[in-house]
Parts: C-alpha cells; structure tokens; sequence
C-alpha cells in the first residue's frame, strides 16, 4: 500500500529499490497522488513493464516503510502536489440553438375615457425569426381613433455570432456610447462585438486567489465580510479565478480549513470597474449610415450620412485605453482616452477630442475618479470644449456645451441608513445653464423605510423641490407608502397601497389618494396569465372621472402553432405536451405557464445565451400517462424561440389480485406471465401483481414452487384507466 500525506493512492505497486537506499515508484503513483512528474527523464523497467523515477527527486520529501504492512508511507510539501483551478462564477459555455422559423407580434393598447372623449393608443412590434437572424420593426400611435397616422420606431435586422462573440445589425440604431460622445438615432450598418453571446466570457477584470494546502481543504471566500464562495480543494498549490465582487473596491479573506480543522487565512484588496478590460480584451463597434432627426414623432426624417468607429483595449487588467473616430460631411472627429484603476485610491478616467470643422479647430477634454466601496463612495466628472467643436449630433446652429461639472458622494451608516449628495453644473452656449445641489437620506425603521430628499437650484429664480416617503411592506409583493411633495408651484401628499403583479399568473392592485394642491383618487388592478396582460384605471380628480383600459401580449405562430402570451422582450419558448391539458411547465424552477388545451405552452422571458432549465409538474397528468420528467436545458438565441417536445406515453397496466381455489392468496414470489408473452411478473403481498401492457382478452399463467394454475380475463373494468382486478381465482 503506498499513502501520500495520509490519503491512500494505491493498494499494490511494485516499490523498486533501483539503487542502494533510494526508492523508485512507477509513474501511477505520481498520476493518482497528483503528484508533479520530476524533469529528469523516467527509468523504465522491463521486468515489470513501468516507468519508474526517484522519491527524492521530490523536493522536501520524507518517507516510511511498514515492513509488517508492507505500507509506504510518504510525505510531501504542498508545492509538490499540481494545481487547482477553480471557476468563482462556476460559468459554462453554452452553446445556442439557431431556432425555426417564427413570428411574433406584440401589441400594447389602451383606451381612455375622459369626460365625453375617449382615445385609443397603441404601440405594435412584429419580428421574425430565423436562422439567419432576426427582423423586427415597431409603430407606436397616440390616438389612433381621431388620428390614425401611427409613428414607425425602428426597423431593423441583426445577426448575433456567437463563436466571436460579435453582432451585425442593419437599419434603425442607436449610436456606440462613449465618455465625450453623443448618442444618436441613425439607419445604416453596424458591426459591434457583443460578449453577452458568451456568459462564460467575463470581460471586465475580476480578482483571483491563489494558496497552498498540504491536506484536502475547504476554501471559503468572504467579499467584504459577506461569503460568496465555498469550495472543496485537494492538496497542493490551488488558485481561484473570477471571484465573485460587484464594481467597487475592498476587501478580500480567503479562509482555508483542512481536514484536521487547521486554518490559514490570506487577505488582499481589490477593485473593480465596468468600464474596464481585461488585459487583451477588445471591445469595439463600428457603424455607418444616416443620422435620423425627431426619432418617436416622424417615421422617416432621415439626413446627413456620417460613420463612426470606438474601440477599447485592456492593456493589463488595472488599464484600458479607448479611441474614437468619427465624420460628418466636412466634419471629422478623433478622441483618446484611457481608464486607470489604483489599488487602496480609486479609478482615474480622461481623454482629449479634437475636431476640424471647415477649417476651424475645435478642442475637448474629460476626466473623472470614482471611489466605491461598501460604505463609501464618491465620483466626479468633469467636462470642457471650445467654441468651435464639433461633434456627430449637434445641430446646425447648436455648440458644444462650455463646461459639464458633476460629483456625487454616498455615505451608508448601516441600520441608521444611507446618505447621498451630489451637485451639478452646466454652463451651455445654446443651451441653458444649470446649477443645482441634491440630497437624499434613507433610513430603516423597525418595520418600515423613510426616504428624504430634495433638490436646490443656485441659480435665480432658485427653485427647491423636496420629497418625503415613508415605506411599510406588508407582504411579499404588497406595499404601503405615504408621500409628500413640496416646490414654489405645488405641494402634494398621497397614501398608496399596491401589489405587484407576480412573474407567472395573478393579479395585483394599486389604490392611491393624494390630496393639498392636487386632489386624486386613483385605483387600478391588473391581471396577467397565459393569454397575456390586462389592466382598468379609474382616476378622479374634482368633477373630472377618467378610466383607462389595458391590454398587452403577443401572438406567436411557431411550428405551425398560435399561440397567446405575455409581452415578449426577449427569448422565449414553446413547450408542447400532446393531449395533455393543465401542466405546470418551470423555468428556472419558477412556474411561468400551464398547458393549454392543445397541450401547448408559450414560456416568456428566457434569458437569451443562458442555460434555462424547462421541466414538467406532472401531478396534473391522469394516471394512465406517463411523460419524460427529465430536465431539459435549453440555450435560446436572442428574441428567437426554441421548441421543447414532451411525448406522452399511455400507460396499460392493470394491478391483479390472485388467489388459488382454495382462496388463498397466491405465494409471494409466484412468477406470472400474460398471453404467453416471456416477459415474468412477480407477486407480491396479498396476492397482488402489477402487469405493464395487458392486452385482453387476456390468459394470465402463474407459477411457484410446488404448483400453477391460470385464470382468463374478457375485458378491464371500464372507465378505469389502471384498474385493479380481482380477486380472481386461478385454477
């Protein structure tokens, strides 16, 4: 027997004494021991056919010999065990399934009646799916009764690319997001990397640890003295990557227990930013196409062309630089800039713009530093531009505002609560200035939550505004709260008791009663199940009384199927079960739907790349029905359907209950076949058997120890699907 620090890794292996006093073991004992090979090159034995290399080419190694039990027993450093490597995330890659060809058309309508007018509303979404992508296009109406002139949002086509975690788009978009640029509505081509078709992707960077054990251990991480990890090692040198932090900074403790309850403990700092890269991870898009003007009031108010490309690099995990360049007919525009996370300080940004404009030159600087940790944190972002530069989606006539000067601070104080400031400056040309002061404090009660907060304008006139609410929870999804509001033009106060709608069927409820300046009375119920969403509003205000009607869902035509659901807003599936009315169907372990009388059952809210587990209830289906429980994972692509189908499977068999002439009870153990068929049931207690598949009429032959008999049956009793028979005498 040979053990390694204890833990038995063989039961036989032939120990060679190669040369005086030193022990040479075969490769085996290495590879089960997860002990690190030496470099020197093995010895190989012919006698015994095995490679064999030196224990003391194991630095630090000690061993014993059991003669009476023929045991070797060795001990190693930890160093001299190979690597673990643990995932904090625990992420898998998935792999997503191109879906069938579909559509889907959500709607959202509502009608208003006010005094003697009455409004219909609406906004439509129609998609089609495929393999090759997806095409949506959306028209929003405000009062398609006396108006119908409905507004096209967008229309657009996008491919996602999941291999190289990258998409292409074509039609209405929104242009890339950048720290000095402006985001605009355009119609043209975009091709962006897009690493949520990855979820095992992390791209940001996140803290790893690494320690040592001499024993099997248990690892438990603690992220700001909350645990967010436990995990099982084996001895030796082990690292685990990707903890789990939110953005911020602080605090990691790594607490290693062995087997014997021995601790060691390691601690470091980290930090964190979503705006930052791991080192060789890009991130980038490029667009062109034609900038959209009133985007929600015309369908097709279309202008100049420009095109635009933003990358970022992660040089090393603390560093990442940024770029940009963009043009406009006789307008060009390059930037740089880089983001710099410091250990124990915070995250540095900033980057310069530079802009040519019909020969004028026109200049941009930003910077900014953020703090986050678990009870403090502070930001501040400033931003500065000449007169003459410009920049994709300024209007004619529109300059770049002069100065933009924003910091906020937060402070928690645990059960007392938290406090937040911040203040705002703008200085515009063509637009206007602004400077204003904000606060907000938060504090728990026994049982409730009071929130204050106000805002302080310092430039004349000096407008204020202030807020008040008080929160009490009443249940899971129930809430009361009791607000007042204050400012140079109104006062309010309200009490508001609502229920939140559930993820799955139900219904919830708000009622609200506001009074000073504004005297209203609102209520309102909801209700949503497989069909879709709908809702009544009553509001009355003086002698004024409105109602307004909901309604919201989608239909779906897939695999030839119509079907009725909640609004979908991504991924979605399609569970059928045939013939099978009323069963549960969980995603996630959550109940979303049941089938239909078609046995169908639409699924909203897959979550697009992730593994969303789908499983049956299958305390609904009749006894004579069995269906394949087993949980099935499913990877949808984004706002496509996957198709899941359950077979059911009726079940034909029938308890018999035996007795031999003299009325006894059949033996336990008697063996019993059925219209000849080999296939042998037992009996069991009281002379009962269970039969799969009886086919009538049917000859029922039974056979022990020291006797048999047979009995015949004509026909099952009816209206049973799995009957129970007898007792029937066999002769």
């Amino acid at each position: 027997m040979v053990r390694v620090n204890g833990i038995v890794v063989s039961d036989s292996e032939p120990v060679l004494e190669l040369e005086p006093g030193r022990l040479f073991v075969p490769t085996g004992i290495f590879r089960t021991g997860r002990l690190r090979l030496p470099a020197q090159p093995a010895t190989h034995v012919s006698a015994v056919g095995l490679d064999y290399y030196p224990l003391d080419s194991i630095a630090g190694m000690h061993y014993a010999i059991d003669q009476g039990t023929q045991t070797l027993d060795i001990t190693v450093p930890a160093s001299a065990f190979t690597g673990t490597l643990v995932d904090g995330l625990d992420n898998v890659r998935t792999v997503a399934t191109r879906p069938d060809p579909g559509l889907f058309l959500n709607h959202d309508f509502q009608i208003l009646h006010s005094g003697s007018q009455e409004t219909l509303s609406g906004l439509l979404e129609a998609g089609f799916f495929s393999r090759l992508g997806v095409l949506t296009t959306q028209y929003a109406g405000a009062d398609l009764l006396h108006d119908f002139r409905p507004v096209r949002l967008t229309t657009q086509f996008f491919r996602d690319y999941p291999a190289s975690m990258t998409t292409l788009t074509i039609g209405d978009s929104f242009s890339a997001v950048s720290p000095w640029a402006r985001t605009v509505a355009y119609a043209g081509v975009r091709f962006a990397s897009k690493f949520a078709t990855q979820p095992s992707f992390i791209p940001t960077p996140l803290p790893a640890l690494a320690g040592q054990a001499s024993q099997p251990s248990t690892v438990d991480v603690y992220v700001d003295n909350v645990r967010r990890l436990s995990q099982p090692v084996a001895a030796g040198p082990f690292a685990i990557q990707n903890v789990p932090v939110i953005s911020g900074q602080g605090e990691i403790r790594m607490v290693v227990t062995d087997v014997l309850g021995r601790q060691q403990v390691i601690s470091e700092s980290y930090i964190r930013a979503s705006n930052l890269l791991r080192a060789g991870v890009s991130d980038f898009t490029y667009e062109a196409g034609t900038l959209r003007r009133n985007y929600g009031i015309k369908s097709n108010a279309y202008r100049s062309f420009f095109a635009d490309a933003t990358y970022r690099r992660g040089i090393t995990n603390t560093f990442t630089v940024e770029s940009r360049a963009e043009t406009q007919i006789g307008t060009e525009t390059v930037g740089l800039g880089a983001v710099y996370a410091l250990l124990n300080v915070g995250v540095f940004t900033g980057g310069l713009a530079a802009s040519l404009d019909g020969g004028r030159a026109g200049q941009l600087v930003y910077a900014g530093y953020s703090r986050a940790q678990r009870t403090f944190g502070f930001a501040t972002q400033m931003q500065m531009a000449s007169e003459n530069f410009r920049q994709v989606g300024l209007d004619d006539g529109q300059k770049a505002t002069r100065l933009l000067f924003q910091a906020q601070v937060s402070k928690s104080a645990g059960r007392l609560g938290t406090f937040a400031a911040g203040y705002l400056r703008r200085d515009g040309r063509t637009e206007s200035n602004v400077q204003a002061l904000t606060a907000s404090v938060n504090v728990g009660l026994r049982r409730a939550f009071l929130n204050i907060g106000g805002t302080y304008s310092l430039l004349s006139p000096r407008p204020y505004g202030l807020t008040v609410a008080l929160v009490l929870p009443l249940g899971e999804r129930t809430i009361a709260t009791a607000s007042g509001a204050s400012s140079p033009t109104a006062r309010d106060a309200s009490v508001e008791v609502s229920r939140s709608i559930p993820l799955g069927p139900g219904y919830g409820y708000r009622v609200r009663s506001s009074d000073l300046d504004d005297h209203k009375h609102e209520a309102a119920f909801y209700y949503q199940n497989n069909s879709g969403y709908y809702g009544v509003e009553a509001a009355q205000q003086g002698n004024g009384t409105s109602v307004r009607l909901l309604e919201r869902g989608p239909f779906v035509l897939l695999h030839r199927h119509l079907l009725l659901s909640r609004w979908l807003t991504d991924s979605f599936g399609v569970v059928e079960v045939p013939h099978a009315k009323g069963i549960p169907v969980y995603v996630n372990n959550q109940e979303l739907a049941k089938t239909n009388s078609r046995g169908l059952a639409l699924l909203p809210w897959l979550v697009a790349y992730n593994r969303n587990s789908i499983r049956l209830d299958d305390t609904a289906l009749p006894v004579d029905v069995t269906v394949d429980l087993e949980e099935r994972m499913v990877v949808p692509m984004a706002r496509s359907a996957v198709f899941i189908r359950y077979q059911p499977a009726t079940v034909g068999g029938a308890t018999l209950v035996l007795q031999t002439a003299a009325g006894r009870a059949l033996p336990q153990g008697a063996l019993v076949t059925v219209n000849a068929n080999p296939t042998a049931y037992e009996v069991q207690l009281r002379g009962e058997v269970f039969v799969i598949d009886i086919d009538y009429p049917a000859l029922v032959q039974a056979a022990w120890e020291g006797g048999k008999c047979e009995v015949r049956i004509a026909r099952p009793p009816a209206n049973t699907p799995v009957p129970k028979i007898g007792p029937l005498t066999c002769k």
